[in-house]
């Protein structure tokens, strides 16, 4: 069994300082995400795997947290990576940084190729959430996988899934994607369903 957290794709990752982004929001909603134990790590859940990650759009690519550092309290610079390309169809991830990029990267990515004015994508684990009537990937389709970014740009085509900004993972213990055009709008979406719960 390959437990959660474990990056699946082909990488192909350069060690380097973060490139120079304002990345405020990003670490801000990050601090959020874990009061929620949206993001974290539980010795209990996942076989100790870390869950959770945030990314934020650039004019090419996009950072992201990275993988395994859900579990941290707060994140810095050192903690995020930036993807440079993706090709999905070929299981490949190209990224810079100090920090090998979360194993939801091609998801990721997949998303922000599907609709242009998506700009933010958080994705957290609740067991809460995840029991709710959402638009659902295929319980077959595990996460990481050129088959996720597939189905997940698959919902994309359905406005109302658009207009949700959220996308339950079906192969994905617990896991919820959800994404707007910034990251406060996107970490509004989290606290709101939340506090619906």
């Amino acid at each position: 069994m390959i437990l959660d957290g474990v990056i699946k794709y082909s990488l192909h990752h350069v060690t380097a300082p973060l490139i120079e982004v304002d990345s405020t929001e990003l670490k801000q909603w990050f601090k959020v995400c874990r009061q929620y134990n949206l993001l974290g790590q539980d010795p209990d859940r996942y076989d100790g795997a870390a869950y959770g990650n945030i990314s934020q759009k650039l004019d090419q690519g996009f950072i992201i947290t990275g993988t395994q550092v859900s579990g941290l309290d707060e994140i810095h610079d050192e903690q995020l990576c930036w993807v440079t390309q993706v090709d999905a169809a070929n299981n490949q991830v190209y990224s810079e940084g100090p920090i090998k990029p979360s194993s939801e990267s091609m998801t990721h990515s997949t998303l922000y190729d599907a609709d242009s004015a998506i700009k933010a994508i958080i994705h957290v684990h609740s067991p809460e959430l995840w029991a709710r009537d959402l638009p659902s990937t295929s319980p077959s389709i595990t996460y990481g996988t050129p088959e996720m970014a597939e189905a997940v740009a698959e919902l994309l085509k359905d406005p109302q899934v658009r207009d949700l900004g959220c996308i339950r993972m079906g192969g994905h213990e617990d896991g919820i994607l959800f994404f707007s055009e910034n990251m406060a709008k996107t970490g509004e979406k989290v606290v709101q369903i939340m506090e619906k719960s």
